[in-house]
């Protein structure tokens, strides 16, 4: 006689607990108990890690039926992933996504090869310039894509997809006032639209592609980088923008809003599945598969194109630099028995460090020559797209221009002005929503 079917389960905070009726499948793993009985072992799944991640920078993973959301991780790569093929690749990425607890093999690791991204870029010439051509990019697929959703519930079923991808731009068009860089732990969204693609040197659009917004389409917050040389700003020239029409033609103004429709996640272009990602993005996030391969069409279409929030689909973006990555994650939480993780656990802190504030000119040489009037601090962190000295750098920078001394920019009013837009663009750079506390993991409760 069978066992009749198990009550519905209400599912623990960011935890998965496998059942316990006789002869049923488990996602977990079960131990002995002191009374002899079998008992089960909450172990955290890849889709509790996501929500964590969600929830550190104050955000929620919809819980609805069917409805998806998107984590981007720059600098992620799968451990011992090298010299695999496609068809390896592809199976790294699928027990990615289904892991719970243990995992027979790391899925994810830090790529600590480019964790600034400044190598991960394109060839330059004799005299350090960029190149635009079509096969001189370096950048590869060292970015993970993460997409969740549930079918039926959260206490019931979880689904997991992880992509090989890359978040940081492919190349430079010549015409491009400056490299377009999403910005991390801020709130954008995706909704389906078309991408083009070049058929015997014709442009020809073709749909299955998502448009990043932010707020209302098609405005969507971006920074761009001036020198179009590399993706994390280090110095004060990577902030001079020049003025264009998609942000009001303001100089300088290195991190607005645009009205932009032409930032996307979509397929990898004319070459198919190669590993490298040579020139098919300049600020969207791509994946490392082909629009007619069954991982694009099937897996990673079929969800969102089924999705009732398909006009509204969460996109975070952030780096493995401050992120606890779900292997290591996972790991702590099986050495701390009984602990209940909190968003505090997935971040690393010491890799996100506070915004600095404006010191006075003796503290730095070539500091302010007065005190920035009404500077206070920025809030938030910085992130991976920029160091630590860039920030101080262009907060010097703002001193010597609130004074009308900068010698690099026209005289007052001017630089007031200037001044102004660099402070906004800093603003609208750092991560300001970090809701975390400071600890990794909460003390284990006593068993």
């Amino acid at each position: 006689m069978n066992d009749p079917p198990p009550p519905p389960r209400r599912r623990p905070d960011h935890v998965v607990t496998p059942p316990s009726a006789s002869g049923r499948a488990t996602n977990g793993a079960f131990q002995g108990a002191p009374n002899g009985r079998a008992r089960s072992v909450v172990e955290h799944s890849v889709y509790n890690w996501i929500e964590l991640v969600y929830k550190a920078f104050g955000l929620e993973v919809p819980s609805e039926n069917k409805k998806v959301a998107f984590l981007g991780v720059r600098e992620t790569t799968f451990a011992d992933g090298a010299g695999l093929g496609t068809e390896q690749l592809t199976s790294r990425e699928k027990a990615a996504g289904s892991s719970v607890g243990e995992t027979p093999t790391t899925t994810a690791t830090q790529d600590l090869s480019a964790v600034t991204r400044d190598q991960d870029r394109f060839t330059r010439d004799a005299k350090g310039n960029a190149q635009t051509a079509m096969d001189n990019s370096k950048v590869r697929f060292n970015d993970l894509l993460y997409m969740a959703w549930t079918n039926e519930g959260q206490a019931l079923d979880q689904h997991v997809e992880v992509f090989r991808c890359t978040i940081d731009p492919g190349f430079n068009e010549d015409d491009t006032t400056g490299t377009p860089l999403l910005l991390e732990g801020y709130p954008y969204k995706l909704k389906p639209t078309t991408h083009h693609v070049r058929v015997d040197g014709v442009k020809v659009q073709r749909d299955g592609a998502l448009q990043v917004y932010s707020g209302t389409a098609p405005n969507i917050r971006l920074a761009r980088e001036a020198t179009k040389t590399k993706s994390v700003f280090t110095n004060i020239q990577d902030a001079t923008l020049r003025g264009h029409e998609k942000n009001g033609d303001a100089d300088w103004l290195f991190c607005t809003d645009e009205s932009n429709t032409t930032i996307h996640i979509h397929w990898s272009g004319d070459y198919g599945e190669d590993q490298q990602v040579k020139n098919w993005s300049t600020g969207c996030t791509v994946l490392a598969h082909s629009r007619d391969s069954d991982r694009y069409k099937t897996d990673f279409r079929k969800p969102w194109e089924a999705a009732p929030n398909k006009d509204e689909i969460p996109y975070l973006v952030v780096s493995s630099k401050y992120i606890v990555l779900y292997d290591d994650w996972s790991a702590a939480l099986r050495a701390n028995p009984g602990t209940r993780p909190t968003a505090a656990s997935v971040i690393k802190l010491e890799g996100m460090p506070v915004m600095p504030g404006p010191r006075p000119a003796d503290a730095i040489p070539g500091g302010y020559a007065v005190a920035p009037a009404g500077m206070a601090p920025p809030p938030g962190r910085v992130p991976s797209i920029a160091t630590v000295p860039f920030v101080e750098e262009v907060q010097r920078v703002i001193g010597q221009l609130e004074a009308g001394t900068y010698a690099s920019a026209p005289r007052a009013p001017s630089q007031a002005v200037l001044a102004a837009r660099l402070k906004t663009s800093l603003q609208n750079l750092s991560i300001q929503t970090l809701t975390t506390a400071t600890s990794l993991v909460p003390p284990a409760r006593a068993q």
